[in-house]
């Protein structure tokens, strides 16, 4: 029983994660947006040789121009 409960608070823990991010970078964004005009861009894409982390993976940028 007590694996169940840590894997499924370990579930809640990510997904908390993954969303606090999202706020804080869209937050972030929107201040960068509207008081300097900045664009700030979300690229998702896959390195397939391996330059970025030494071996193929998906890789996440966040581009403020």
């Amino acid at each position: 029983m007590e694996k169940k409960w840590t894997a499924a608070w370990a579930v809640l823990g990510a997904r908390w994660g993954i969303q606090s991010e999202k706020a804080f970078r869209d937050a972030l964004a929107g201040i960068l947006e509207d008081n300097f005009g900045a664009e700030v861009i979300n690229y998702n894409g896959y390195d397939d040789s391996g330059e970025v982390f030494g071996k193929p993976e998906q890789i996440e940028l966040d581009v403020i121009i």
